[in-house]
């Protein structure tokens, strides 16, 4: 609640018209994104698919004490936001892009007023320039378009939050202050645990930077530690090992770290052109995206020198350019840990990881513009910039260029169809591209209308074989191109190839047997179908596709008992779904009971009158039954 006054407050300030500014053009960069529906991932934090989530406030509780992958990939607070917006208006995208804005545009508000307060003397001109490149910065689109991204915002705005209340600590040294310090890092730290290395840009702007004593440095370190040390208690009882497949880190398949340096590095350098010249831009890396490298690419070395420079900058700047020591420091410390250099990431590369950095880059261009066009401290902000028409010039092409990407960008982003079909163009070796290009393009034409549904499913097909193609050790690929080729293509043949693949790289994936079971029954195969259903139940006996689908197999095969033993499981199972009903309705006509039969079809009819095999078993009885009398 503190932070809301703070923030409304700052807002409702008069002589705080640059605190106005900034505020609303970092949201109106991204208003375009609010009609944009849910993209992929977000289902998994953001809707009724997680269950947790979809339990609202009730559902808190377990967010904080379910297990996460590893120590950085775990985001409860983050999750947390999102059983509280399900709470109050459920499962709606417009009010979770709103929040997603709102919480960017107090994210700008907050580095701004942070730049205010610990670098007074510094040009309030260079100060709002740099906020403004970070609000057009095209790499930041991702996390405010992704609800994935919400992580990384609630991490970003804790740590300006607490960096604020250090500030506040050094003029009133009031020990409260530190409670408060120490609150906001363990926040930082649940909202994204990445944003622990973060820890060091307090230290670094304020012992090296600003001199601040060793009597306040201390407690200051000691409400960091102690903050990391709640965070790591807490987390270390629900820690599990982190998810990192091949086909979104293939380093993972190389046997030590010397082998995967090289690589690192040149990822590092891929980040670092990113920051610079941000085009283009993917919302999904992985394998086939880049080569692994070996130590004859020059661009490693590229890499290696751009790092130890804006590590040396980050010291020798620091008396006579501040702004552009701390731009340094934060690149370093936002890329470095979290760029496979030292520990594997569960993406070959991220552009999340990016977020932080940008404001870093951010710091370092406006310190490079403010020496090269010598701004002198003393002047007004209209001063700088009418007294330098070539300045004018220069910013109004960085702005419109930046500007336009990243806003033409955020319609890119309008959902999972759009998305995948342009960026797909840009990556087009991508494994993980390709394959969700060929699922979004069969989830458009299965869940609506298209008009030219034969293109569609060649299209799918063609993205899902690519992606096998490049790299077939991925079940999900498998199965999603098995789905394909059982269903719309007629070619079960092929699907059991695909499912029979996917299953001996994941034996024990119980819905990678269904698919096999599905598609052994479509080449005629019943028998084995069976038997396979049957070993998915005993390890699973709540499966209601294998349930469903084996009792209509048993009534194929005319094992009438064994169906109707197992779909009294059905029943119980799911006693409010018409197809329990259905299908004893069906057992009781090959039993030749059609007045039984009757009362469990019309039963069905009545829970869904739009299924047309009910429709078509209700009107043979009809017909059968005209014709005898």
């Amino acid at each position: 609640m503190s932070f809301i006054r703070n923030i409304v407050a700052v807002l409702s300030d008069s002589s705080n018209s640059l605190n106005w500014l900034v505020f609303c053009l970092a949201f109106f960069m991204y208003a375009n994104t609010l009609p944009n529906g849910y993209k992929y991932g977000d289902e998994a934090v953001a809707t009724d698919e997680n269950v947790l989530v979809s339990q609202g406030i009730l559902g808190l509780p377990d967010i904080f004490i379910e297990e996460g992958y590893g120590w950085f990939d775990f985001h409860p607070l983050a999750k947390a936001s999102f059983a509280l917006e399900y709470a109050l208006v459920g499962e709606y995208y417009l009010f979770s892009n709103y929040i997603q804005l709102l919480l960017f545009a107090s994210i700008c508000l907050v580095l701004f007023l942070v730049l205010t307060k610990i670098f007074p003397s510094t040009s309030s001109a260079i100060r709002l320039l740099a906020v403004l490149l970070f609000i057009v910065h095209p790499v930041n689109g991702l996390v405010i378009n992704s609800m994935l991204g919400r992580a990384y915002l609630l991490g970003l705005l804790f740590i300006g939050l607490a960096i604020l209340s250090i500030a506040k600590w050094m003029t009133r040294g009031d020990r409260k202050i530190l409670v408060v310090v120490c609150l906001y890092s363990v926040l930082a730290m649940l909202s994204n645990a990445e944003m622990i290395s973060w820890f060091l840009v307090p230290i670094f702007v304020f012992a090296v930077l600003n001199k601040m004593s060793l009597k306040k440095l201390l407690p200051v370190v000691g409400s960091l530690l102690i903050a990391t040390t709640i965070y790591g208690l807490y987390r270390f009882s629900n820690v599990t090992e982190p998810s990192i497949l091949a086909v979104y880190n293939p380093l993972v398949d190389l046997p030590d770290f010397g082998s995967r340096l090289p690589t690192g590095f040149f990822l590092l350098a891929i980040a670092l052109k990113l920051l610079v010249f941000p085009n283009p831009l993917c919302s999904v890396y992985g394998y086939g995206h880049f080569e692994i490298m070996d130590w004859a690419e020059p661009t490693i070395y590229i890499s290696i020198v751009v790092t130890l420079v804006l590590i040396i900058t980050s010291f020798w700047a620091k008396n006579k350019q501040p702004l552009l020591a701390l731009g340094a420091f934060i690149v370093i410390i936002g890329l470095i840990p979290f760029s496979n250099i030292f520990d594997l990431q569960p993406e070959l590369f991220d552009e999340k990881n990016l977020f932080g950095a940008s404001f870093g880059a951010s710091l370092v261009f406006a310190s490079l513009i403010g020496s090269s066009f010598k701004i002198n401290e003393r002047e007004s902000i209209k001063q700088t910039y009418l007294s330098r028409p070539f300045l004018r010039l220069f910013l109004a092409v960085v702005f419109v260029t930046a500007s336009y990407q990243t806003f033409s960008r955020n319609f890119v982003w309008a959902n999972n169809y759009l998305l995948t079909t342009t960026e797909v163009e840009i990556a087009e070796n991508s494994v993980v591209l390709n394959y969700k290009c060929g699922k979004y393009l069969r989830d458009e034409y299965l869940r609506f209308p298209v008009r030219n549904f034969e293109s569609h499913v060649d299209s799918a097909a063609y993205y899902l074989e690519r992606s096998v193609l490049i790299y077939d050790q991925w079940p999900a690929s498998l199965a999603e191109f098995a789905e394909l080729s059982m269903g719309e293509s007629g070619q079960s043949e092929i699907a059991l190839e695909l499912y029979e693949k996917a299953s001996g790289l994941s034996p024990g994936n119980n819905e990678l047997k269904v698919g096999m079971a599905r598609a052994l029954d479509r080449v005629g195969r019943a028998g084995e179908a069976i038997e396979l259903f049957g070993n998915v139940l005993e390890k699973e006996p709540d499966n209601l596709v294998a349930i469903d689908w084996i009792v209509s197999l048993y009534l194929a095969e005319n094992y009438l008992d064994e169906a109707e033993y197992v779909n009294q499981r059905f029943f119980q199972l799911h006693p409010n779904s018409y197809r329990p009903f259905m299908l004893q309705g069906q057992i009781f006509l090959a039993r030749h009971d059609t007045m039984k039969a009757l009362d469990y079809l019309n039963e069905a009819l009545a829970r869904n009158q739009n299924d047309l095999d009910l429709n078509g078993i209700l009107l043979e009885i009809e017909n059968s039954s005209r014709s005898s009398n």
